[in-house]
């Protein structure tokens, strides 16, 4: 009988610390192989959780999509930039060397506006009074600088359109920044400029 009410809590130490994680809790692995639920705090739902150098868990920014939005409405644009897409960073998600990714998508249904995007303050200018009225397509990627979290490189690919000329070169293929990835910060697409010009905001997404 002491044998299986021995082996009986065994098994129940294990089933508990093996127990799938609430809210506000994370899993470990133990030295001997066993995972155990250590509780952290809340957790913001869909969120990375990594440990850091000093072997604190943090949450962080992981290779899965952070935000997606489909297409928008039309904004007429006019001599200021109209905001067609955005999302706000959460505070402290990026960390030091961290990357995040954006892919987007417009069109214009005159030509010859400017699209910009924006991390914080500062703009990175796609293409330059374009007119072609064809959907067209790029990603940038904004990473902080090692060892930084208030120093960044904004790198803008080549842009994909479907007009005569398939490829074309993006505007500011390569900009540096200083917003302070420790607080929130918001990254957009704007359209400005154009006669009776107006920009369809039709893909985003964050990774």
């Amino acid at each position: 009988m002491k044998r299986l009410l021995i082996g009986f809590a065994f098994l129940l130490s294990l089933a508990l610390a093996q127990r799938p994680p609430t809210g506000g809790q994370i899993v470990g692995v133990s030295g001997n192989g066993n995972t155990s639920v250590t509780s952290t705090g809340a957790q913001t739902p869909g969120a990375c959780v990594v440990i850091d150098a000093n072997g604190n868990h943090v949450a962080g920014l992981c290779n899965a999509v952070r935000n997606h939005q489909s297409q928008l409405p039309g904004v007429l644009a006019n001599g200021t930039d109209q905001t067609l897409f955005t999302y706000s960073v959460p505070a402290g998600t990026m960390g030091a060397a961290g990357c995040i990714h954006a892919e987007f998508a417009f069109r214009q249904s005159a030509g010859g506006g400017t699209p910009k995007f924006w991390f914080g303050s500062t703009a990175v200018t796609i293409y330059p009074g374009s007119g072609d009225t064809s959907v067209w397509v790029t990603s940038v990627r904004v990473c902080n600088n090692t060892g930084a979290t208030g120093a960044q490189q904004i790198v803008a690919n080549v842009i994909a359109y479907a007009g005569a000329n398939f490829v074309s070169w993006s505007g500011g293929v390569f900009n540096t920044s200083a917003q302070d990835t420790t607080a929130a910060v918001v990254m957009k697409l704007t359209g400005t400029g154009g006669t009776s010009n107006t920009f369809t905001p039709v893909d985003w997404t964050i990774w």
